[in-house]
């Protein structure tokens, strides 16, 4: 069973996803900000994620700057990113997209293609 950590500051959307990740089968830590994140992952209590789902646009720390963070950590240098936005910005999504291995959901997003995100990003590893 794969590992998600879900990074999403709007606490009920933040809820909701956990809820259905979870339903379809995943583990999943949900944290409100990149801060949170980041403490998450210094606790070596844990099992590390196979896969960080995370907002783009949070204040503090914004989606880029917890992927630059995370890339940081020891065991963490290839853990793919799916990323989430309300952006209409193409440059957003192009420096996103410019990382390896990252996706980039548009929000509103149908569930459907997050969970293809998902899985893509967990097969390609």
């Amino acid at each position: 069973m794969a590992e998600i950590l879900l990074v999403e500051d709007e606490h009920d959307l933040r809820i909701a996803l956990a809820d259905i990740l979870t339903d379809a089968g995943y583990q999943v830590k949900a944290v409100g900000s990149g801060r949170a994140a980041l403490r998450w992952l210094d606790d070596s209590t844990h099992i590390p994620p196979d896969l960080i789902i995370s907002d783009m646009l949070m204040p503090g720390m914004d989606g880029l700057e917890l992927l630059e963070a995370v890339r940081t950590y020891p065991g963490y240098t290839d853990t793919p990113f799916v990323f989430l936005s309300a952006s209409t910005a193409l440059s957003d999504e192009n420096d996103a997209l410019k990382q390896q291995g990252v996706s980039y959901v548009r929000k509103p997003f149908d569930i459907v293609e997050l969970c293809d995100h998902i899985a893509g990003r967990l097969e390609s590893g």
